[in-house]
């Protein structure tokens, strides 16, 4: 499985109108970067001793690419690695549905050279492709760590050779097999998991009925405020939000917000009063408890005591036997 990217300018802080191209797979790097010069022709004295591997050069006048460029980079780049290290089988090349990536040429070299050609959902890039997801914002942290030694001596203008000796190291350090394989989990392309792209979409509401008749004004008046501050409460007003909110249930229509704002203040209420009630039902079991008691000495025959003020309960208890 491989990925197509070419990075612009404003990606990686480049002044001097450079680019670069290059495919990468879940397991390994699997082409040369080509970059790309703002010049109408090439230059030795651009290309640092640092330079290793089999990086790829080319120029533009207008410091862009082109359809030209991406068609060579297929041909002469992509296509040649990928057949190796495929064994002549079917490869799949990902594209970010750039221009170049959509030309006439390019699509029929792919059929005729068994390459499977995918194009990525527009403005998608920044979940479903790899190299944004894992490998773009380490290489511009090290591009930067590269340039700043530079930066400090206050120089204004960075020369080619110059910005390519940090890019090259940027690149040995940031795109490292780790990165790639992170951007290739990351967009859950492999192993394959959409749904680490699909949570990140945002899911679209379904469309009201059309010709859908409001809520009539009259019915949202019985939801004032009094029907939620007044205290003690209001019953005629409660009594008038009632009707109202069954007239509405009736009409098998969307509760508007003042009527599910007086459903939860009926509910809320009706807890209070379940806690209410359950309170007052255990005060009266415990006043009949203590009538109940009250009433127990009084129960059977009574006698007079005459003469005496001052008697133990052992006397008392032979007075009522």
């Amino acid at each position: 499985m491989l990925i197509f990217v070419k990075n612009s300018k404003q990606s990686l802080g480049v002044k001097n109108g450079s680019q670069w191209w290059s495919a990468f797979a879940p397991t390994e790097i699997m082409s040369p970067p080509l970059v790309i010069f703002k010049a109408e022709n090439l230059s030795t004295q651009w290309i640092p001793a640092s330079i290793h591997g089999n990086w790829r050069f080319d120029c533009n006048s207008k410091r862009w690419t082109s359809n030209a460029h991406g068609l060579e980079w297929l041909k002469r780049c992509f296509d040649p690695e990928a057949r190796e290290k495929a064994r002549r089988e079917y490869r799949l090349l990902i594209c970010e549905g750039h221009d170049s990536h959509i030309t006439a040429e390019f699509i029929v070299h792919c059929i005729d050279n068994n390459i499977l050609l995918m194009i990525l959902p527009p403005h998608s890039s920044h979940s479903t492709q790899p190299l944004d997801v894992g490998v773009f914002g380490a290489l511009k942290k090290q591009m930067a760590v590269e340039i700043e030694p530079l930066m400090q001596t206050g120089i204004t203008r960075v020369q080619k050779v110059e910005w390519l000796t940090a890019f090259v190291a940027a690149h040995d350090k940031a795109v490292s097999t780790k990165n790639v394989l992170g951007g290739f989990r990351g967009t859950g392309i492999r192993p394959f998991l959409p749904t680490k792209v699909l949570r990140h979409v945002a899911s679209t509401p379904p469309p009201e009925p059309q010709n859908q008749p409001s809520t009539p004004s009259k019915l949202l008046i019985a939801f004032n405020e009094a029907v939620f501050t007044d205290s003690p409460v209001d019953f005629n007003a409660v009594q008038r939000a009632n009707v109202a909110l069954n007239s509405l249930l009736d009409s098998n229509k969307p509760l508007p917000t003042p009527a599910k704002k007086f459903v939860r203040n009926v509910t809320r209420s009706h807890m209070r009063f379940h806690g209410w009630i359950t309170i007052l039902e255990q005060e009266n079991a415990a006043q009949k408890a203590v009538l109940e008691g009250r009433k127990r000495p009084l129960r059977g025959e009574r006698r007079v005591i005459d003469g005496k003020h001052l008697m133990t309960g052992a006397e008392l208890g032979k007075r009522k036997r």
